[in-house]
């Protein structure tokens, strides 16, 4: 109970810094962000399910106003990916009245909520005491992480500004428990929740099971991906029995195997620099640089914890690896989409990093000066990018 009491304490704190910037962010537009109207697959999806029977919509989507009287319907999503966002956005709309076209700003809030969350809870054993000498310098701590992952701006500039809908995003937090949180010990669970909701991630999910060396891998794999297979091609499947025209993207294009070179030229271009530099709104190499630097850092401190640290590292990055293989075409159209597979995993490692217990201790001197300095970069850069990114995009929404 001695030592709960502070872990609580510094959840508390990292709560309450959370509340503090997240008010930040909204001051620089979010706020303003989040009420405008605007079009979606998600509003337009809701819409249309709500005004035929299930016997018509049949669970699928709709990427524009009145696709389905043209005979029209969006495949690339699973039917249980719109389930879950219709459980999150129709209370809005039938308790509160708010109109989905601006419910759907509300997955962002949702996803920061859920983001911060489970960083405490995959952290929960590492999360400093708050006593002593340093419960001061550790309290400085969470607060400086607060504003690093509250402020990321893919999460904000992608979902408020982009696409709500990117299921991209969402997939991250699976891969983050399964190597951060101890998921791994229900591997083959959660390879049938990736599978049925997005089915396009299965691959990483297998490869991660690959790295981790888990027993009976196989055999596991090979049945979840024959599942993800099927969920992947039943919407396709769908639309097809239902007499209506696909709107989805084949593989051809999304990978840039259909030889068109307006888009793509190669892998390193696709991930370097996308087609669209203006929606990339973030300095994107920082999410490279910074969990790097952190990880010498404990390495240098705890060369066992650094090669664990590196080990986690390179799992981690084997999603966002899977899609630019698969679909570097679509990777250098939509970074938006694309880059939280990498941005949203770097940052919940970079958590993991400081927390550790051999860091925080060597926080004194010269390093408390330059961990200041390095803190009070990276969340300048963040603030930076969706006081910009908000400015640019509040005039197209």
């Amino acid at each position: 109970m001695g030592t709960l009491r502070p872990r609580r304490s510094a959840g508390l704190v990292f709560i309450v810094a959370s509340a503090f910037w997240l008010a930040v962010v909204w001051r620089l537009g979010a706020g303003r962000l989040a009420s405008i109207p605007r079009p979606g697959k998600l509003p337009f999806t809701f819409a249309w399910w709500e005004a035929v029977p299930v016997a018509k919509h049949l669970l699928l989507g709709q990427a524009n106003a009145g696709d389905y009287l043209a005979g029209r319907a969006y495949a690339s999503y699973t039917p249980l990916f719109f389930l879950i966002m219709y459980a999150l956005m129709a209370p809005w709309k039938h308790i509160a009245g708010i109109p989905y076209d601006v419910v759907h700003n509300f997955v962002v809030f949702y996803f920061i909520a859920a983001f911060g969350g489970l960083l405490l809870f995959w952290n929960r054993h590492r999360m400093p005491g708050l006593r002593g000498p340093g419960r001061f310098r550790d309290a400085g701590v969470l607060f400086a992480l607060a504003g690093v992952v509250v402020t990321h701006p893919p999460i904000w500039l992608g979902l408020l500004g982009f696409n709500p809908d990117n299921f991209y995003l969402f997939v991250t937090l699976v891969f983050c428990h399964l190597l951060l949180g101890g998921g791994i010990a229900h591997f083959a669970e959660w390879g049938a929740f990736v599978a049925l909701v997005v089915p396009l991630h299965a691959p990483a999910w297998a490869l991660i099971g690959a790295a981790q060396r888990i027993r009976g891998w196989a055999r596991t794999a090979a049945a979840v991906l024959a599942l993800a297979a099927f969920s992947y091609f039943l919407p396709a499947a769908i639309v097809r029995l239902a007499g209506y025209k696909s709107l989805s993207s084949g593989f051809l294009f999304r990978s840039g195997l259909d030889g068109n070179t307006s888009y793509l030229s190669n892998l390193f271009q696709a991930f370097a620099r996308p087609l669209v530099p203006a929606e990339r709104m973030w300095f994107f190499s920082l999410y490279i640089l910074a969990p790097i630097a952190v990880g010498g850092w404990v390495a240098r401190l705890d060369s066992e914890a650094g090669r664990a640290y590196f080990r986690l590292a390179f799992s981690l990055s084997i999603p966002y690896a899977c899609v630019l293989i698969l679909f570097p075409q679509a990777v250098s159209i939509h970074p938006y989409l694309m880059d939280p597979l990498l941005t949203v995993p770097a940052t919940a490692l970079l958590f993991r990093g400081v927390l550790e217990p051999a860091v925080l201790e060597s926080l004194d001197g010269p390093r408390l000066a330059y961990a200041i300095l390095a803190a009070g970069f990276m969340i300048m850069t963040n603030l930076l990018s969706l006081a910009q990114g908000f400015q640019s995009l509040l005039p197209h929404v």
